[in-house]
């Protein structure tokens, strides 16, 4: 991601999250994040996303991405990458 910064208002609320970076994370730091997290599910997991990939036969591979927003709190994205176009476009999936 650039340098520049992106500002979401979610729907009812009247701040502005701003985002600061995002970034690829290892399977090693997702796997700790998830770990740590109260609220995450096995379906949030690189186990789950590896699973997910051999069966889609390797047309989804996992990519998650850490978001840090401006107050320094963070969020752990999981996403598919599907890449098409032979491989010159990338699209992403979230369930």
């Amino acid at each position: 991601m650039s340098d520049r910064s992106i500002e979401l208002k979610p729907a009812g609320e009247d701040r502005v999250h701003e985002i600061s970076s995002v970034r690829s994370v290892t399977d090693e730091q997702w796997q700790a994040i998830w770990r740590d997290s109260p609220s995450s599910t096995y379906f949030h997991s690189p186990g789950w996303a590896r699973l997910w990939e051999q069966y889609r036969e390797s047309k989804l591979s996992p990519c998650a991405k850490l978001v840090t927003f401006r107050d320094g709190k963070e969020a752990l994205i999981v996403l598919s990458a599907a890449k098409c176009r032979r491989g010159l476009i990338t699209s992403y999936l979230s369930s």
